[in-house]
């Protein structure tokens, strides 16, 4: 399992690379093969109750068996092991730091923060209701709805389990850009890292680029838009960075882009936190 992670890991970090040279993702070869192996592997392991093939809808969805751990992406359900200790822990002292920013910054009553499970459906049609392991919106007409959340979050965090990383480093970051998420944070607890995606800032430049292009008013861009928008892409260093990629590590206390500086994310905390839990556990 180790080194299937260490692989995936060295696929995605590639893709990265071509994500900050192109302001876009493209799969490689070698990515696009492991999805493949990947999706032929979660096929044969799936639970029989679960239905196979697509087309799928919320009804579908919600006649499941309480006791079944699956999302609905695109009319295709797929099975959800049930996360390990570690994982759960990482994803709760997120949720905690973040709903102790939301009250400390006055707000409750604004804003939300939910942990796993809770079902957000996504889009017009019916055939996408997702649990991540995190996320905040601030839509308080759709809070007091009853059922699944419906509308898009503003912050999502996915923490990576050993059994499916591909879910989340791929299918779900897809899934979150296309419906509108602002900001994503993939976690990996094994290799102490985390990805950010700040989907908000790729749309500004998107929209900045090609719709000054699309209006003849070209001047201070480059002559390529794909150079203009890698130039974009690429930008900011600091604590000020506006990249809309950017890796971290657990010695990192990250900053939530879209709170505007208000909340912040000690990783260094919720490393002493899981190793605090190994030792009396001995995970």
């Amino acid at each position: 399992m180790k080194e299937k992670m260490n692989d995936l890991e060295k696929l995605f970090t590639e893709e990265m690379e071509v994500y900050r040279q192109k302001g876009l993702v493209e799969e490689s070869s070698a990515a696009e093969q492991y999805l493949r192996n990947a999706e032929a592997e979660r096929a044969s392991r799936m639970d029989s109750r679960i239905p196979t093939g697509g087309g799928h809808t919320e009804d579908d969805y919600f006649a499941l068996p309480d006791d079944l751990r699956v999302e609905l992406i695109d009319g295709v359900f797929y099975d959800m092991a049930s996360p390990s200790r570690p994982h759960q822990k990482v994803g709760f002292e997120i949720g905690k730091q973040l709903d102790a920013c939301i009250e400390e910054n006055g707000l409750e009553g604004h804003c939300f923060m939910y942990v796993a499970p809770s079902d957000v459906a996504l889009g017009e049609k019916r055939d996408t209701i997702v649990q991540p392991d995190v996320y905040v919106h601030c839509n308080r007409e759709k809070e007091i709805q009853e059922g699944p959340l419906r509308t898009v979050p503003d912050f999502v965090v996915e923490v990576l389990s050993p059994s499916n990383p591909e879910h989340d480093l791929w299918r779900k970051r897809e899934l979150y850009r296309r419906h509108g998420v602002r900001e994503y944070w993939i976690v990996n607890p094994a290799g102490e890292k985390v990805y950010v995606f700040r989907f908000d800032l790729e749309r500004k430049a998107r929209e900045d680029v090609f719709g000054a292009i699309a209006d003849g008013n070209t001047a201070g861009f480059a002559d390529d838009a794909d150079k203009d928008f890698k130039d974009h892409a690429g930008a900011g260093t600091d604590e000020t960075d506006i990249s809309f990629e950017k890796t971290w590590t657990f010695d990192d206390i990250i900053p939530v882009g879209v709170s505007d500086g208000r909340c912040s994310v000690d990783f260094q905390r919720i490393r002493r936190k899981l190793a605090l839990s190994r030792r009396e556990t001995g995970i």
